[in-house]
């Protein structure tokens, strides 16, 4: 199974119970936040590569990327497109 096979079978819906879809997201909330901290390139490279396989990433493409952050997908989507807007709230410390 490559990459891109891995990515969407996780993109695909569950037929399990609510308990054990909000425990799987639980887990992924650890993982994700561990990838913030140390880094990590794995979906990263894999969306955008996704995205051109299955026809709907190209060089003439303007993607939307809500929830940007800090441009883990906007910065590698930028290479592959005409442009790319990001999109995040800031919260305010008051």
């Amino acid at each position: 199974m490559d990459t891109l096979e891995i990515f969407e079978q996780k993109l695909k819906i569950s037929n399990q119970s609510i308990g054990t879809d909000e425990e799987k997201w639980d887990h992924m909330a650890k993982t994700y936040y561990h990838n913030q901290v140390h880094g990590s390139t794995y979906y990263s490279d894999a969306v955008p590569r996704l995205l051109e396989h299955k026809g709907i990433l190209n060089k003439l493409s303007s993607v939307l990327d809500i929830g940007a952050g800090s441009g883990r997908y906007a910065i590698p989507l930028a290479k592959k497109c005409q442009s790319v807007h990001a999109l995040d709230l800031k919260r305010l410390q008051l």
